[in-house]
């Protein structure tokens, strides 16, 4: 079976997948790679605490160094971007998730922080 190097690139790409962990409640991050020469990555952030809060971002954001930045992907008027970032260990499979002018995306006992773990 033949692969093209664009999509065996893009595969290994090491933070792309779903991952999972805890902060204040359940944290759970999906990214795909969009452009790997670039480092483009599509993402969503999801955080919530059973009968709580809860908040959902999506956007576009760039992976450099270890480190992937993403803010949403429309700006609501009147507000500024919120901004997750995500610092990942050596491995890729872990990180440290933390926000930025988010609190208009979920609830005052939530927040996009806390560690994460990838799921596959």
């Amino acid at each position: 079976m033949l692969f093209s190097a664009s999509a065996s690139a893009q595969y290994a790409f090491p933070i792309e997948g779903e991952f999972s962990g805890k902060g204040e409640g359940e944290l759970s991050l999906r990214t795909i790679v969009l452009d790997n020469e670039k480092g483009i990555v599509a993402a969503s952030a999801f955080t919530g605490i059973t009968g709580g809060c809860s908040g959902t971002i999506a956007g576009i954001g760039k992976y450099t160094a270890g480190t992937l930045k993403f803010t949403n992907y429309t700006k609501e008027e009147g507000t500024d971007n919120c901004t997750v970032t995500i610092v990942f260990d050596k491995s890729s499979k872990n990180g440290r998730m933390s926000e930025s002018n988010c609190s208009e995306f979920h609830g005052p006992g939530c927040a996009f922080d806390g560690k994460i773990k990838m799921k596959r």
